[in-house]
């Protein structure tokens, strides 16, 4: 303890007063070193102004002085530009994972318009090509009179443990009622009653039904009581998510449900990709999560966010809890089944086309970067990002390598119609791979295929490239 101290430590986040305590006694620290380290505690709290009287933090300080008559700067996270980029940040990271037209297309929410095919396929192509139903999102709130909002963490952002405490949130229930209007009646359930669940779902034009987990699963320290939960020092039981029962009920009820996954990580969610129409994935502690979610429900924004793990159909898809070797079935990079959603995967409102992908140079020295160019075109009726993925894989490698590899991405705006190039860097030594013998990277002559898609299971341009 004594040596923390004087290395500077001065957060300490297990027990340690009473060794703080005995290294006093013996005195290896004394108070003054104790000021010292307090000193960069204190500077922090007051930058942040979290010493500020309780008044002044309730007026965001606008107006009042620090004494001496220095007028006090507001705190930064009530400010315009910050709201705003929180808010972005999280538009940004919902993932699209199917949106397909209700199963009863006659009302005027499920007319004629672009439909998405889902995610079992990867497709990204436009309705003419998926039907000529209208897709179920984005909601239009001039033709909605009732929406239910259901689900046990719908009125609430939960919070991690390392996540802070942010100044404000907006839950998805607050998010969806300010953004559809005075006109629509948003009402609430948290689904612990199925049978509320279905009377609610029956009486409502739309339904959304919000399901997940609870990121520190709602209990202390080494405890989760839902299997499919985790946290740390826990780990999960099941991939399956137990209130995907609330989704069953509602769709039942009412076939405009939309399934939105808060989630911390993936679920075999495999009945609600076979049945519901539309889902989200969103994750937690955002304090713009229900502005964001509304956004993107409603068509505000184009959803663009993609899957940073494979989400795979059943347990029975990855190796033994204890097998470690992630060259044994484990992330997309050697899974032997197909997943229920793949790595860098998510749809979007619009659809996007890949076209005359090139290399800067054909042959790839040890030491050289080649430069990969592709030109992505928005083809769609809507504005849009499009998430542009490059891959690599070895056909001529002395070793076992991934069956795919990311190794660069860029997230590019188009308007309808637009077209851009999106180039991106390929290093040899990008290619290398670990060699016991050699103790180090290795870049080997090896013949790679390097592929440019929408995710890692739509790579629709490929071309090759000699390492020597």
């Amino acid at each position: 303890m004594a040596a923390t101290v004087h290395a500077g430590i001065n957060q300490y986040l297990d027990t340690y007063k009473p060794a703080m305590e005995e290294a006093l006694k013996q005195g290896l620290i004394n108070e003054a070193d104790l000021d010292r380290n307090l000193r960069g505690v204190f500077r922090v709290m007051i930058r942040l102004g979290m010493l500020d009287p309780t008044e002044m933090v309730a007026d965001a300080r606008i107006g009042f002085e620090d004494g001496v008559g220095n007028e006090l700067a507001p705190d930064p996270w009530w400010q315009a530009e910050p709201k705003a980029l929180a808010r972005k940040v999280t538009d940004e990271s919902i993932v699209l994972l199917k949106n397909e037209s209700c199963a009863d297309g006659e009302s005027k929410s499920c007319a004629d318009g672009e439909s998405k095919s889902s995610g079992k396929g990867g497709s990204r192509l436009p309705a003419s090509a998926a039907g000529t139903a209208r897709a179920l999102l984005p909601l239009d709130a001039k033709e909605l009179k009732s929406i239910a909002v259901i689900g046990p963490y719908a009125d609430s952002v939960l919070i991690d443990w390392y996540s802070g405490t942010p100044p404000f949130t907006v839950t998805p229930l607050a998010g969806i009622r300010a953004r559809a209007g005075a006109g629509v009646k948003v009402e609430y359930a948290t689904g612990a009653d199925l049978s509320a669940v279905a009377a609610l779902a029956k009486s409502v034009d739309a339904v959304v039904v919000v399901i997940g987990n609870h990121p520190t699963c709602d209990a202390g320290w080494e405890k989760c009581p839902v299997a499919s939960d985790g946290k740390e020092a826990v780990d999960r039981k099941s991939l399956m998510l137990a209130q995907e029962e609330i989704a069953k009920t509602a769709l039942a009820a009412n076939p405009k449900t939309i399934v939105v996954l808060q989630a911390s990580f993936p679920f075999t969610t495999t009945w609600s990709e076979e049945h519901a129409p539309a889902i989200l994935e969103i994750t937690h502690n955002s304090e713009e999560q229900g502005d964001g979610l509304a956004d993107v429900l409603f068509g505000d924004y184009d959803p663009a966010g993609r899957l940073t793990q494979t989400w795979v159909r059943d347990e029975a898809d990855l190796p033994a809890m204890m097998d470690y070797n992630i060259r044994d079935g484990r992330t997309y990079m050697y899974a032997k089944q197909k997943p229920l959603y793949a790595f860098g995967f998510g749809l979007s409102y619009t659809s996007f086309t890949y076209s005359h992908l090139r290399v800067s140079a054909a042959t790839l020295g040890k030491n050289a970067t080649a430069m990969v160019s592709v030109d992505v075109k928005n083809t769609g009726a809507r504005d849009g990002d499009e998430v542009v993925q490059m891959y690599v894989s070895h056909e001529g490698s002395k070793v076992q390598r991934p069956v795919e590899e990311l190794k660069g991405f860029a997230r590019v705006a188009l308007k309808v119609g637009e077209t851009k190039t999106v180039t991106l860097p390929l290093a040899a030594k990008a290619l290398a791979y670990w060699s016991d013998e050699a103790k180090g990277f290795v870049v080997e002559k090896d013949r790679v295929e390097v592929k440019v898609g929408g995710s890692s299971d739509d790579l629709p341009v490929k071309v090759m490239v000699e390492v020597r």
